[in-house]
């Protein structure tokens, strides 16, 4: 079984690491990671007041 990377998907059709297209790629991907993790933070903390209201 032949295994690729990330990395050698992400170079193969984005280029290397420092051209445009692969520092525009990397920018996107940091923004969604950003996005979910503050998606994540705020459904814990609607989770953490519901439960603190039902005490």
């Amino acid at each position: 079984m032949n295994v690729t990377s990330l990395d050698q998907i992400k170079d193969r059709y984005y280029g290397e690491i420092g051209t445009p297209e692969r520092n525009e790629l990397e920018r996107e991907l940091e923004s969604l990671r950003v996005g979910v993790k503050i998606r994540a933070a705020r459904e814990k903390r609607v989770l953490n007041s519901k439960q603190s209201n039902r005490s």
